[in-house]
């Protein structure tokens, strides 16, 4: 029975995207060391900078969940954000966008 080259294409390109991978970690980390240095910031901030990044990457999921269980009630899901925004982005205080800080 003559051997079928292309049964070696699947794990070829898993092997090529694993390694892609870990080449983009590689640039990410020698990346992160040249902007310690050149900015001069310390790595416990650029590791807190990291994490508060990551946040929305990590909730993504739970909340997609959420979304796809209660999306026969959309239009009232985008009127609770749109009241939410509302709300949070009001002054504290009437007039504080006007004066500058002390």
């Amino acid at each position: 029975m003559p051997v079928n080259p292309f049964n070696y294409r699947r794990p070829v390109l898993g092997n090529i995207c694993v390694s892609a991978a870990g080449v983009s970690g590689l640039t990410g980390i020698v990346g992160m060391f040249f902007v310690k240095d050149y900015l001069g910031l310390s790595a416990a901030f650029l590791a807190s900078l990291g994490f508060w990044t990551g946040i929305p990457w990590v909730l993504k999921m739970p909340f997609g969940h959420l979304v796809d269980l209660f999306w026969r009630w959309n239009s009232v899901l985008v009127f609770l954000g749109a009241e939410l925004i509302a709300k949070v982005s009001q002054p504290s205080q009437p007039g504080s966008f006007d004066k500058p800080p002390s």
